[in-house]
């Protein structure tokens, strides 16, 4: 398996990932018409433009993309004492547990730090596996929001290091 920066020709295989890591980590925390109205498409034109301007980076295994990671300055007022954002960290669930999310995590705090960017934090859903998976990498918890997801509340955990971590 390898890591490398995204292509724009990588759009289709990414926004495959983001589908069916939704499906598959979702299903519980989703509406049901929310997960029925997933769309590879739709997903594959956000991610031509996220590609146009950010880097992702990906993982790929016999060159299918199988994760990926998104990041870069962040984007809420609200922390203001964070730089950086993991905007999207997302792999197939037969990739999981492999160390997989680690070394992506490790490639985008790498690229971080040359932009000078010495803090991160990151929001997950609060009922999702991934909240252990950044406290076991040192992050603290800092807020607990809801946010709006098609007229459904649901909770999001923001953790936070307050200096990139050494993973």
């Amino acid at each position: 398996m390898i890591i490398r920066e995204a292509l724009l020709s990588d759009y289709k295989g990414i926004a495959w990932v983001h589908v069916e890591s939704w499906r598959s980590s979702y299903e519980n925390l989703i509406p049901p018409h929310l997960m029925e109205e997933l769309d590879c498409e739709q997903r594959e034109d956000l991610w031509k433009k996220i590609l146009l301007h950010d880097k992702v980076w990906v993982v790929e295994d016999r060159d299918q993309i199988v994760g990926f990671v998104h990041g870069g300055l962040t984007r809420s007022n609200n922390y203001m004492d964070y730089q950086g954002e993991i905007y999207a960290l997302y792999i197939l669930s037969g990739y999981q547990g492999l160390g997989l999310g680690k070394m992506l995590i490790r490639t985008l705090i790498e690229d971080l730090s040359k932009q000078n960017i010495a803090s991160l934090l990151v929001s997950v859903f609060e009922e999702d596996s991934q909240c252990h998976f950044y406290e076991t990498l040192g992050a603290e918890k800092i807020d607990s929001v809801e946010v709006d997801l098609e007229g459904q509340r649901v909770k999001e955990a923001v953790y936070g290091w307050m200096s990139l971590p050494q993973i």
